[in-house]
This record gives structure tokens, sequence and C-alpha cells, in this order.
């Protein structure tokens, strides 16, 4: 029962990865999520330049430190 749904969502999530990767540039899934991540990106940088523009490359590098906290330079 739930091992072999915990099986089959761990078997579909690597598949479309790879789907994703060998995927050519103009394909629609390819240029969808590349939208998608461009989109989110626009948003994000649209609300930081909504801020003060001295702290947009403090909040970027805190960002930064905090989606790696193992990887803290300096």
């Amino acid at each position: 029962g739930g091992a072999c749904g915990a099986g089959a969502a761990f078997v579909l999530t690597p598949r479309a990865v790879r789907a994703y990767f060998e995927a050519p540039p103009d394909n629609s899934l390819r240029t969808a999520w590349d939208r998608l991540a461009l989109g989110a990106a626009t948003v994000v940088a649209t609300a930081v330049g909504r801020l003060n523009g001295a702290t947009a490359p403090r909040i970027a590098s805190l960002w930064l430190q905090t989606s790696n906290p193992g990887r803290r330079g300096g």
C-alpha cells in the first residue's frame, strides 16, 4: 500500500528531472520551466528594486547565506 505509493513517487521525480534535462532547449516542457523560473526571478527582482537600492545587495547576500547555511563566506 503506502510503500508502493512512496516508491512510485520516488521513481517519478528523477524521471521527470531527467526528462527535463534531456529535452531540447525549444521543448515545451523546458520552456515552461524556464518561463516559470524567469517569472519568479522577475518578481523577486521587482520587489527588491522597490526597496532602497543600497539594501538590495545586502538582501541578496543575506538570502544566499540563509539558503546555503553550510557555505557561509568570509
